[in-house]
């Protein structure tokens, strides 16, 4: 499914009106969640569609991915994960024709980072 840069259909759009509401009035009594910077209406509309546009689920199911995001994220580089990144054992080489990337493992490389 497309989020970004398409036109919503009015149901979608009132449904994020109402769910911003919803935040905005949970937020007002400190039992609400502070959405990240980067975050849009169409990560809003995702939530929405998986959560089939019922705005309590929505907001249960945003608090739990920001929790689990706001817990793992930012990554620590530690001295081995430098000495991984830095060995030659993986790197990225382009896009297929899908725009996924490629990435090239070489086994070989794994035995000087055992060692």
């Amino acid at each position: 499914m497309l989020f970004k840069n398409v036109e919503y259909t009015k149901y979608e759009k009132n449904k994020l009106q109402e769910l911003y509401e919803n935040l905005k009035k949970l937020n007002s009594k400190n039992k609400g969640i502070l959405l990240p910077l980067w975050w849009d209406d169409s990560e809003s509309i995702r939530f929405l569609q998986a959560s089939e546009f019922n705005i309590k689920k929505t907001i249960t199911t945003i608090t739990s991915q920001i929790n689990w995001t706001d817990s793992f994220y930012p990554f620590q580089l530690t001295d081995n994960i430098k000495l991984i990144l830095n060995s030659g054992l993986m790197y990225m080489c382009g896009r297929d024709k899908n725009f996924r990337p490629i990435i090239i493992v070489k086994a070989s490389k794994i035995s000087y980072l055992v060692e």
